[in-house]
């Protein structure tokens, strides 16, 4: 087992990024970058300097004509779609797009989750118009989700005895839920308002409480620059953006500029060293 340094997992991402694009514009698959990805390519036109991952969004029909094409047309040698609904180990409600090369593990998830060097493919799907519905299915999938980290925190010992009692809690009450069920219906769930007539859509599996968009941002796409190549952003990115951030151009205080997924990754048995550079 050979630890894959962290210089070097930026340059992996990016490629498993390049592939998925080609893939895409091939299959006739519409995505956008997403989060801090697309932060990045708007401010640095390229990686958040401090990031450690990709995230991309794709509607929710694209994201199932996905599912199926790669079934029996992989995205790219040596990359296999992952979620909590296709393979042990992992607890994603969406899928990872890995590199089955390596493996890792995200020091703030159980020992028994893992997945190699990835990018995030989150489902965008729709929400009720009507308001008191749509916060009750927000909340409804917020309880989802804490549950989904609760099941899959590592407990961790402290010397404070308050923080102690608080986690010793947690883990005794939570530590025999199945992450994989609660990840399967937090995914049932998103499906039920259909993508294209909603006007309101969000990544209700992930984060639907901080981060709801109008549809209507994603009607149009346009190519942005990204460590030297370009890919798919809304052409409305600066509501998108905007609506998630604010002032996304200002990059945050220094003392906030940090990682905030602490990763290790290695490459799995024994891979030739000339695969290991893709």
């Amino acid at each position: 087992m050979r630890e894959i340094p962290s210089s070097q997992l930026q340059s992996l991402q990016l490629d498993i990024l390049r592939q998925f694009d080609s893939y895409c514009t091939e299959k006739k698959l519409t995505y956008f970058l997403y989060a801090g990805t697309l932060i990045g390519a708007i401010r640095h036109k390229g990686f958040i300097p401090w990031d450690d991952d990709i995230d991309v969004m794709m509607p929710r029909p694209d994201y199932e004509r996905l599912r199926a094409l790669a079934r029996t047309e992989p995205v790219g040698p040596y990359l296999e779609l992952r979620s909590a609904e296709t393979h042990e180990g992992h607890n994603a409600p969406f899928f990872k797009l890995a590199d089955v090369r390596t493996d890792g593990r995200e020091n703030y998830l159980r020992e028994d989750i893992h997945c190699g060097i990835w990018i995030d493919i989150f489902p965008v799907d729709g929400l009720p118009a009507d308001e008191r519905e749509r916060s009750a299915f927000i909340a409804e999938q917020e309880k989802e989700q804490q549950l989904l980290r609760y099941a899959c925190r590592p407990f961790d010992f402290t010397w404070n005895p308050l923080r102690m009692a608080k986690r010793l809690y947690l883990h005794l009450r939570y530590r025999h839920l199945n992450y994989r069920q609660i990840a399967a219906r937090l995914d049932e769930n998103a499906r039920k308002y259909p993508y294209d007539s909603s006007d309101a859509v969000c990544v209700s599996v992930f984060d639907a409480a901080t981060r709801v968009f109008k549809r209507e941002w994603f009607d149009e796409t346009v190519r942005v620059p990204f460590e030297g190549h370009a890919f798919a952003a809304p052409a409305r990115y600066d509501e998108v953006l905007t609506s998630m951030f604010g002032d996304y151009m200002t990059p945050p205080p220094e003392d906030q500029r940090i990682s905030h997924h602490g990763y290790s990754a290695w490459w799995v048995d024994d891979v030739p060293e000339k695969e290991n550079l893709g």
